[in-house]
């Protein structure tokens, strides 16, 4: 549940960045900040494209925390001495 709710709050938010990029190229243009329509696409295009990797990045980073948390109980059990091994362990004195 959570890696779907993560997953589509960032589609989401990828799509609203995409519109608002649109619009503000929009305005830009009528106001004469931009030289071209075509600039706008291009820009916005560009721009959301190379950042639409980030939207799959959330059920994998997911995994990547689960993974660790796993191997942190296994080296915390291997670290662990247990009872049998203290008594069997031959004590020197100096």
């Amino acid at each position: 549940f959570i890696s779907g709710l993560c997953d589509g709050t960032a589609c989401a938010i990828h799509w609203i960045f995409h519109i608002i990029g649109m619009w503000y190229g929009t305005v830009s243009y009528h106001e004469g900040r931009i030289e071209g329509a075509g600039s706008v696409f291009a820009v916005v295009g560009i721009a959301m494209g190379c950042s639409s990797s980030f939207t799959s990045l959330g059920p994998h980073l997911m995994n990547v925390v689960k993974a660790r948390a796993a191997a942190a109980k296994v080296y915390q059990t291997i670290d662990s001495n247990t009872e049998e091994e203290k008594e069997k362990t031959e004590l020197i004195d100096p």
